[in-house]
Order: C-alpha cells, then sequence, then structure tokens
C-alpha cells in the first residue's frame, strides 16, 4: 500500500541493507566486534540480528572511530525504542529517536533496520559518539563504516526496483490487493533516491529499472503474480545491462579506435571502439579494467563537451613497475573509446 509507515519501513530496510552489502566487512566496525567500539554504561547483545548492542540507561554511551568523508550508523527502529544522541569530532549532529516510521512485518515483529548517513567530511580519522538520552527505553547500535577514502575500494550493489502487476494480479486478494500502479511508483521513486544518496555518499551502488523491461502484455505467468519465462528473461537483460555498462570496460577488444588520430603515439595496447550512439557505455564513478595479470581502476570524470576532448589517466600498473596511460574519450557523456599506452614512462 501507499500508507507512511510501510514506505518508511521499506526505505529504511533498503538503504541499510544496501550500504551494508556495499562496504566490505573488513571496513565495518560492529557492536559486538572484539574492540571495535568503546562502550560504557550497562550495555547487552540486541534481540536482532546478531551483531549489535542495546542500552535503555540515559546517558550510556558508545565510541568509535571511521575514515573516511562519509559516516555510516546502523541502527534499529523498535517499537517502543527511546531516543540518543549522535556526536561526530564533539560536535553534537544529531538526535534520533528510535521509535518511529515502523510497519508491523507479516511475521508479527516491529522492527526493521536503519542507517544513518553524514557526509561533507574531511578525508580523515573521525570520532563518533552516540549517547542514550532517554529513560527506560532501548537504543541499539549494530555496526558503523566510513568511506574506503580517496584509494579506497567498496563493491558494487545493483538495486532492481519493483514490477508493476497487471490489474487482474491487483485483485487476487491479500497481499496483492493492498498494491496498485500507484503503489509500486512510490516505492520506485524510494529505492531511486536511496541508490542516488548512496553513491552520492560515495558507495558503488546503481539503481536498475528492471520494471521497464517488463510487458505486462506478455510477460506474466498464467498466476497473474509471477514473471513467465519470457518475462524471466526480459528482466536478465535488464540486470544485464546495467552490469555491463559498469562492468564491460573489462571486456577490451585489440586494435586501434578509428576515433583516434592517427598520430597517436606509443605501442598498440588494449582498446574498445564505442560509436556513442548505439554502442555506449554511460560512465558512473569507477570502472575496473582487468588483462592478464594486470589490474588498473579508473575513475573517469564526466564530459559533456561535444567535440569529445579526451582526459588523460596515469595510473601503476602491477607487472615490473611500469605504469599505464589511460585516454579516455567522452561524447556527450558516454563513452566512445578507451586507449591504453603501456610502458616505463
Amino acid at each position: 500500500g501507499t500508507d507512511a509507515d510501510g514506505k518508511t519501513t521499506y526505505g529504511d530496510s533498503l538503504q541499510a541493507l544496501t550500504a551494508w552489502l556495499a562496504i566490505e566487512d573488513d571496513d565495518k566496525l560492529t557492536g559486538r566486534g572484539a574492540g571495535n567500539m568503546s562502550f560504557t554504561g550497562t550495555w547487552s547483545n540486541t534481540f536482532a540480528y546478531g551483531i549489535g548492542k542495546t542500552s535503555s540507561t540515559q546517558n550510556d554511551t558508545v565510541e568509535f572511530t571511521v575514515h573516511g568523508s562519509s559516516i555510516y550508523i546502523g541502527s534499529i527502529i523498535n517499537e517502543g525504542a527511546g531516543t540518543f544522541e549522535v556526536l561526530i569530532d564533539d560536535v553534537s549532529t544529531a538526535n534520533i529517536t528510535a521509535d518511529a516510521g515502523w510497519k508491523q512485518a507479516n511475521s508479527g515483529l516491529k522492527y526493521h533496520p536503519i542507517l544513518l548517513v553524514y557526509t561533507g567530511y574531511s578525508d580523515d580519522d573521525h570520532t563518533v559518539k552516540l549517547k542514550v538520552t532517554s529513560v527506560g527505553d532501548p537504543i541499539f547500535i549494530d555496526w558503523a563504516a566510513g568511506d574506503a577514502g580517496a584509494d579506497g575500494y567498496t563493491q558494487n550493489v545493483f538495486v532492481g526496483n519493483t514490477l508493476h502487476m497487471n490489474a487482474t494480479g491487483y485483485t487476487l486478494g491479500s497481499p496483492f490487493n493492498q498494491g496498485g500502479d500507484t503503489a509500486v511508483s512510490q516505492y520506485n521513486t524510494i529505492a531511486s533516491d536511496i541508490v542516488t544518496t548512496l553513491s552520492d555518499a560515495g558507495l558503488e551502488v546503481v539503481y536498475i529499472d528492471a520494471d521497464s523491461y517488463y510487458d505486462l502484455g506478455t510477460d506474466v505467468d498464467t498466476d497473474n503474480i509471477h514473471p513467465n519465462a519470457t518475462g524471466h528473461g526480459h528482466l536478465a537483460d535488464a540486470y544485464i545491462a546495467s552490469i555491463n555498462s559498469v562492468y564491460n570496460a573489462g571486456n577490451l577488444l585489440q586494435g586501434t579506435p578509428s576515433t583516434f588520430p592517427s598520430s597517436t603515439s606509443g605501442q598498440a595496447g588494449s582498446a574498445r571502439t564505442f560509436d556513442g550512439s548505439t554502442n555506449y557505455m554511460d560512465v558512473s564513478k569507477r570502472i575496473q579494467f582487468d588483462s592478464g595479470n594486470t589490474s588498473v581502476e579508473g575513475w573517469f570524470k564526466t564530459n559533456t563537451d561535444t567535440t569529445g576532448v579526451k582526459d588523460q589517466i596515469w595510473m601503476s600498473g602491477d607487472e615490473g613497475g611500469n605504469q599505464t596511460k589511460l585516454e579516455v574519450y567522452l561524447l556527450n557523456n558516454k563513452l566512445t573509446a578507451i586507449w591504453s599506452d603501456s610502458g616505463g614512462t
């Protein structure tokens, strides 16, 4: 449905779980991790998820250090929960109410994960403290992380959206009759906004509009609920297209792109040609190139210059200390060619 608590529960949970997947385990601190966090007062293990701690005692604190320009704190929303203050580098940053916006699940449970995101900090270590401000009501700390820093790495996460149903499907009884085209559109907007938030904060998260590939006239099974074989194929197409937009540069062809001037210096390396119209790749933030025993990563700056101005990026390879120069040709924000020039320069 479109009730506010239901949408909040969905959005909170999706954001927390997506960030958890995107951040490597080694970069996360957990409430029960040995030495990860410093607790003062009467804390005990949480009832859910198996990684956090909880306290109901006013002025109890938990303190930890994370690194990076973005800070992530994983907590829990729960019926009857309390409030806590967030301090970053000894500056009061937020006051959080943990008993808000929950929707009872089909299991009867009334809690869900939540992620607090704070951005705009220097790429340094930051001290974070949570302080219980309520009396007798619990607050929770599950995990925390910074971003990986300017030279760091996060894992790619692809977030698909919700599929519309046909008119018959929406009349099949609970829970289907609680949905509708309006609800699907609203939930998909929530998912898209979450991906934007996490991507802007520095995580490698991509939104997949699978619903746009799904044809209600041909892709729905006879139960009017699930995709048929054709529908599953179309959904796979959506994911493959999105994944290729991030990883396609790793499957480089050999040769010199026709779009490069004949006077281009350097030895012929791995290259792939895109025509910028039918064959192109949207440039996001980071693309990993793998060739033989060499692996380099490139950060690309989108370029709206219609003349195809190139950006040059230098990186260290792992073969004999050589460097690899990547010349990136961009046309209307689309990657039109990549040229690899290797040597000891």
